[in-house]
C-alpha cells in the first residue's frame, strides 16, 4: 500500500502539488490540461487500487508509472525505474533481471 507521504513526495518531485488529502484520495491540478479545479484530478494512496489517478474533467487516468511517462515525457519503462528512484525503492538494472524464456505453442 502506498501512503499519502510517499505519493505527495513523488508527486512534489513530478511538479504536481497536493491541495487537498481525503480519505483515500489526494487531489490536484491535473497535468494533462490547463486545470483550474483542484477537485477534477486525484490519485488514490489507499487501498487496492493505490497509484491509480483519474480527471473528471480530461477522463485521463492510469497508473502512477503512466502519470510520470506523461509528465517526463518518457517511455512506461523509464518511468517505473524513475518511481523506483523518487519512492526508494531497489529497482534492478534490466540487465540483473532473469529473462523469462517462453516455450513457443507446438502445433498439432
Amino acid at each position: 500500500m502506498i501512503d499519502v507521504g510517499r505519493v505527495g513526495e513523488v508527486l512534489k518531485r513530478l511538479g504536481i502539488t497536493i491541495t487537498e488529502v481525503t480519505k483515500e484520495r489526494a487531489w490536484a491540478l491535473c497535468p494533462f490540461h490547463a486545470d483550474t479545479k483542484p477537485r477534477n484530478w486525484f490519485i488514490r494512496y489507499k487501498g487496492p487500487r493505490a497509484g491509480q489517478h483519474y480527471c473528471f474533467s480530461c477522463q485521463n487516468g492510469g497508473s502512477l508509472a503512466a502519470l510520470a511517462s506523461h509528465v517526463r515525457s518518457i517511455d512506461i519503462d523509464e518511468a517505473r525505474v524513475s518511481l523506483g528512484y523518487l519512492s526508494g525503492v531497489d529497482i534492478p538494472e534490466p540487465e540483473e533481471i532473469p529473462k523469462v524464456i517462453r516455450a513457443e505453442p507446438t502445433s498439432l
